[in-house]
């Protein structure tokens, strides 16, 4: 999604296909890399028990089956760490996306392969990044899939030093 804290979700299957892909066939994803517009997390899409006109139950599939799985996390999230002013808008999508299992989503012609992570409730509420407050600032240019590293010891004595590379689809931007 190319909005500030909007998650662009893609429907994964349960089991993977014979080449070890997780992405459903009728699923959105990332075709251009490094543009604007980004699928960040999979969520289960496929085959979802759900409700249905007439008062019954079936199964139905597709990323409106998915987002709201995402969203569902989103309120779990909240609800557990209620405290906006130190767990906002941006904490929660980085939780979200950051934290799911990292699963082989599309295999294009040529091997090129994409994997994107699967959206995990438990891992967003247990794997928390312990939010710290201060500035970094990271001087010079990085080159490209650079990885920085920024001394953070003033504003987290426990935590000396910071690392970050930039990814798009697990490729170094």
């Amino acid at each position: 999604a190319h909005l500030p804290f909007v998650i662009g979700v893609m429907a994964s299957r349960r089991n993977p296909l014979a080449n070890g892909d997780y992405l459903s066939s009728f699923s959105n994803w990332d075709s251009i890399l490094n543009n604007s517009i980004e699928y960040e997390v999979m969520a289960p899409g496929v085959q979802i028990y759900s409700t249905l006109p007439g008062n019954s139950y079936g199964n139905k599939s597709g990323t409106s089956m998915a987002t709201p799985i995402v969203s569902g996390i989103a309120a779990l999230f909240r609800s557990y760490f209620d405290d906006k002013s130190i767990y906002d808008s941006d904490y929660i999508f980085n939780q979200i996306t950051g934290t799911g299992v990292m699963k082989k989503a599309l295999t294009l012609s040529g091997n090129l392969v994409f994997s994107y992570r699967e959206v995990n409730a438990y891992n967003a509420i247990t794997n928390y990044i312990q939010k710290i407050s201060g500035e970094v600032l990271i001087t010079g240019t990085p080159k490209f899939g650079e990885i920085l590293t920024a001394d953070i010891s003033k504003i987290d004595p426990e935590g000396a030093t910071i690392s970050y590379q930039w990814l798009r689809n697990m490729i170094p931007i």
